[in-house]
């Protein structure tokens, strides 16, 4: 079975599991602040160091960092959220309190006239997932978006995306093992609400 078609089908046994999973966003937001307490001193250094930092806005069955954001804005911190521009995506100077605008999918964005930032200012890119496996692999919600800006601004190029990438899922999705193939982004480590997860690539 090829392995796109084992996540379609791993995709869909974990979807009556998102619908049970589903928080209010109090609660998203408190688990995100856990979250964010079990970093350890090496990213917690790198997040200090970094300039810029990518988000994500979240969906219903995904840790809700809003407060951790807030607090990285005030110290000085430029946080960027990503913008669906046809099967493209990029990311934008924003707080989340800016996300007005509903996307395609259901998801709150930046206006489009919003500063647009280049890949290599991104110091540090936090990734939501459908799944995560401890060895980084992430499984998506099938769209590829996240996949095709790390490819596409990928090392061996002049503007490329250089920052580490920190995958955060809910602990009920952290699995040993999942499909994934060699265009598949990678996460360097994983954070959920209960655990921290190195990853040696």
């Amino acid at each position: 079975m090829s392995s796109g078609r084992i996540k379609k089908l791993t995709r869909k046994v974990l979807k009556d599991r998102q619908k049970a999973w589903v928080k209010t966003r109090g609660e998203r937001k408190r688990m995100a602040v856990l979250a964010f307490d079990l970093w350890p001193e090496d990213w917690k250094k790198h997040m200090l160091s970094a300039k810029t930092i990518g988000a994500y806005m979240p969906l219903s069955d995904e840790l809700d960092f809003s407060l951790v954001l807030e607090y990285l804005a005030s110290k000085g911190k430029t946080i960027c959220f990503p913008r669906v521009n046809g099967e493209e995506m990029d990311f934008y100077e924003a707080l989340p309190s800016d996300c007005k605008e509903k996307g395609s999918f259901g998801i709150y964005e930046p206006s489009s006239s919003a500063r647009i930032v280049e890949p290599s200012r991104i110091d540090l890119l936090i990734v939501p997932g459908a799944a995560y496996a401890a060895d980084g692999t992430r499984l998506g919600r099938g769209k590829g978006f996240y996949d095709r800006y790390c490819a596409e601004n990928g090392k061996n190029q002049s503007d490329a995306f250089c920052g580490k990438i920190l995958g955060t899922v809910p602990e009920r999705f952290m699995f040993r093992s999942l499909p994934g193939d060699e265009w598949d982004l990678r996460a360097d480590a994983i954070v959920t609400e209960e655990h921290w997860y190195d990853v040696t690539k």
